[in-house]
């Protein structure tokens, strides 16, 4: 009789294990209890960590992921991962040959979806997906002209107005170069709107300006400045003075008694004195230049003598 209760719980307990496996698949449930002597049902690969979006700072920029806990399979089933992109004008994805990692490489200014698939071979996969943002380098919309007319001394100001551009609408640091700062420098105004270029000697020098995004991507241009040498002024004609009447002295008369050749000039009556009215023609001659002082004083003397 004990022996009949031991194969009535035997056969009982089977029984549960059965229902129960009923009731799981009539519930939709994807976890089946195995019935004894039969392999248990193969689970599927699930996502342990999902992959973040990632942005490409560059249109030749490449990003490497690691896979390293991101899926996972509760069978410990070996997993193939294989990936794609939805815009491969956009971005490129290759996976390495161990699944350890995957490279994504930008293309092109844009948007795409990584989609990352892990397979266990057994019927079961799991899927991953993640978006590529790459983003624009600056570029030059309009190159800088050469500038041959500069004058050493001198400097212009070039506006870098509509130059450079950036898709992306960063904001641009602007520097800039010169290759030979003994024959031209080059500054940046604040806010990098223009640049000025000066003159310093006579000779040539290539320009460089950069604009930087805040990526630190970069675009550039360059042109050649060409300094030439003062031109020395033309001398300034002297005017030529106009000469001033030159005085006819009088014929002078023998000299009269008592009075020097120079007062002899000025006695102009000839009666041997120096009147007043003489003595002062002879003082205006003095200050004109005309006569020397001591000629002046020689007509002053006579004048005296002349009582």
């Amino acid at each position: 009789e004990a022996q009949g209760f031991a194969d009535r719980g035997s056969a009982w307990s089977r029984w549960v294990e059965v229902a129960a496996a009923l009731r799981e698949i009539e519930s939709g449930g994807q976890q089946q209890q195995p019935v004894q002597g039969q392999e248990p049902p193969n689970q599927a690969p699930t996502v342990s960590s999902s992959l973040s979006d990632i942005t490409i700072v560059s249109e030749s920029g490449t990003r490497q992921l690691w896979l390293s806990g991101v899926f996972a399979d509760a069978d410990n089933d070996p997993l193939t991962v294989t990936a794609g992109s939805s815009n491969e004008a956009v971005a490129t994805v290759a996976v390495a040959s161990d699944g350890s990692s995957l490279t994504v490489t930008a293309k092109a200014r844009g948007t795409a979806t990584v989609t990352v698939t892990a397979d266990d071979s057994t019927g079961g996969a799991v899927k991953d997906s993640f978006r590529v943002t790459v983003k624009a380098t600056p570029a030059v919309s309009v190159s800088l002209a050469d500038l041959s007319d500069l004058e050493a001394g001198t400097g212009r100001i070039i506006s870098l107005s509509g130059v450079f551009d950036d898709a992306d609408g960063d904001s641009l640091t602007i520097t800039a170069a010169s290759s030979n700062e003994a024959v031209s420098t080059v500054t940046v105004a604040s806010g990098g709107s223009s640049i000025t270029v000066s003159g310093v000697s006579e000779g040539a020098a290539t320009i460089t300006v950069v604009a930087r995004d805040s990526d630190g991507n970069r675009a550039s241009d360059t042109f050649v400045v060409s300094v030439s040498k003062v031109p020395k002024p033309e001398p300034t004609p002297t005017p030529t003075p106009t000469p001033e009447p030159t005085r006819t002295p009088e014929p002078e008369p023998a000299p009269a008694s008592g009075l020097s050749d120079i007062a002899a000039r000025y006695d102009s009556d000839g009666n041997g004195k120096i009147a007043v009215e003489e003595l002062q023609q002879a003082f205006r001659d003095y200050t004109e230049g005309k006569i020397t002082y001591e000629e002046m004083l020689e007509v002053s003397n006579a004048h005296q003598r002349s009582g």
